[in-house]
C-alpha cells in the first residue's frame, strides 16, 4: 500500500520540523521540547532563563525514567543514534526525503550541508520514501535521487 501527500512549501517545512522534533525526542534529546515550545522574550530574559533551567531539570528527570540507559549523559542534548531503532530510522528517512528534495530543488547543483543528505536503508528493510516537486511555477520538476 502506498500513500501520496501533496503540500505546499511551507507545509513541507512544517513536516520536516515535526519529523525532526519527533526523531530527536525518540533519540532522547528532550531539550528540543524547550527549544520548540518556549518563546524567548527579550525584555524577560532572566525569567526565561530561570524557566528554562527548571524545564531542563524536569525533562532530564523524565528522560532518566523513560530512557534509563541515557542516565550517564546528564545532558538533554545527547542520546541514541538515528539508526539505533527502526522507528527512528523511518522518521529520519522521511525527513531526509522531504528535506533533500527541497534542497535539490532550490540548488540543483547540490551542496555539502546535511540538507542534501538523502534517505538510506541501514536496518529498515523497506522501500525508501520518495518526494518530488511537481510544479514550482517555472515548469520544471525536481525530485530527490531516491525517487528517480
Amino acid at each position: 500500500m502506498k500513500y501520496r501527500l501533496e503540500m505546499n512549501e511551507e507545509q513541507a517545512r512544517t513536516v520536516v520540523a515535526a519529523l525532526d522534533l519527533a526523531m530527536r525526542i525518540r533519540l532522547g534529546q528532550f531539550g528540543q521540547i524547550v527549544e520548540q515550545c518556549m518563546e524567548w522574550e527579550p525584555d524577560k530574559t532572566d525569567e526565561w532563563c530561570e524557566r528554562r533551567e527548571k524545564a531542563d531539570a524536569i525533562l532530564l528527570q523524565a528522560r532518566d525514567i523513560i530512557m534509563p540507559e541515557l542516565r550517564p549523559m546528564n545532558s538533554l542534548a545527547g542520546g541514541h543514534g538515528v539508526y539505533a531503532k527502526e522507528g527512528t530510522e523511518r522518521l529520519y528517512n522521511v525527513l531526509l526525503a522531504v528535506r533533500s528534495c527541497m534542497a535539490y530543488h532550490d540548488h540543483p547543483e547540490g551542496g555539502y550541508t546535511t540538507n542534501f543528505r538523502e534517505p538510506m536503508t541501514i536496518h529498515v528493510n523497506e522501500e525508501l520514501p520518495k518526494c518530488e516537486v511537481v510544479d514550482d511555477g517555472t515548469g520544471h520538476k525536481t525530485s530527490n535521487k531516491s525517487a528517480d
